[in-house]
């Protein structure tokens, strides 16, 4: 990927290498983008959700420079590299995986001398160097990939732009690229993870921004987003001659944080529903007055917001057309 003369404006260090701010892009009468803003912090995984049109890929090829958007700011700190990993494959199939790292190194600026250990380096991280002298045209679709994740880390960028990296990825895959995602932020990399896959950004991201239609629906902290949802709750089924006495006990009892909704399945058993925020603690404390009250679980469940509940709340439950 060569190096390009991006649109920006470049500033001081800021621990903040890249900020979009009221970013418009229209192809044609399609309004891609509308006054979105995007600021990716060092050493973070920010998340970045939308159905397919949403204009999550527009957003990161314009972070990337790859286009100029129509209005809007782009900030980049001096300096900063930024590596890219598009969501089709952005290789020569004819060319060897060695040759194709070879070649990006050079035309993203790495010193000569480097090429050799860098290109070394992110083969052994994709666990591919055994593969280095093979054509990446008769590669899988989840090598491409791992291929894919190395060429935008050479040279250890400090803001790795990543659009759906796991795609058709096996299982053994996903995981591994899961793991160098948390260490490329780990040694201080700014990250913007474009996917689907609610669980990953879960697992990966402090930060989500969730596109809807070319604007932010959200933008903030996973756990703000999560908390707006409201509280966890565990739902029990109970039988025995103390329901009653544990529900008022629960009521009393300052280890619960609000009040116990009961009610009566249609099987005669009673079904309680608490506020848990701590979900370990609520069940102990639930067993705890369950053997003062000669009170069984029959069942529990434990219903916690979700992102992918909060993300259907934010976009609505249609698919995209």
């Amino acid at each position: 990927m060569p190096q390009l003369d991006l649109p920006v404006a470049r500033t001081e260090g800021t621990g903040t290498p890249i900020t979009l701010s009221r970013i418009a892009m229209s192809f044609g009468d399609v309004r891609a983008l509308a006054g979105v803003d995007l600021t990716v912090k060092a050493g973070s995984v920010l998340g970045l959700l939308g159905q397919n049109g949403a204009g999550k890929t527009t957003l990161m090829s314009i972070a990337a420079g790859l286009l100029r958007p129509d209005e809007g700011d782009v900030r980049v700190d001096p300096g900063t590299r930024i590596g890219l990993m598009p969501q089709e494959h952005a290789l020569y199939p004819m060319l060897t995986a060695e040759e194709n790292l070879r070649f990006i190194a050079r035309a993203v600026g790495l010193p000569k001398a480097s090429v050799d250990a860098e290109v070394a380096r992110v083969l052994g991280a994709v666990n591919l160097a055994d593969r280095k002298d093979q054509r990446v045209g008769g590669f899988s679709g989840g090598m491409k990939r791992r291929i894919g994740f190395a060429a935008a880390i050479l040279g250890g960028p400090g803001v790795l732009l990543l659009d759906e990296p796991t795609v058709g990825v096996d299982p053994q895959s996903r995981l591994l690229l899961l793991e160098l995602i948390e260490q490329e932020a780990a040694r201080g990399a700014g990250v913007v993870y474009s996917t689907h896959y609610m669980e990953e950004v879960g697992r990966l991201a402090r930060d989500v921004v969730i596109l809807h239609e070319g604007r932010a629906r959200f933008a903030g902290t996973l756990e703000s987003l999560l908390a707006a949802q409201g509280t966890a709750h565990l739902e029990l089924r109970l039988t025995g001659p103390g329901t009653e006495a544990l529900r008022a006990a629960l009521d009393a009892d300052p280890r619960v944080e609000g009040k116990a909704e009961a009610a009566t399945a249609a099987d005669g058993t009673c079904v309680l529903r608490l506020p848990a925020p701590d979900r370990l603690a609520a069940v102990q404390v639930v067993s705890d007055l369950g053997r003062t009250f000669d009170v069984h679980i029959d069942d529990l469940r434990f219903d916690a917001p979700s992102l992918e509940s909060a993300f259907i709340a934010l976009t609505g439950s249609e698919t995209d057309s």
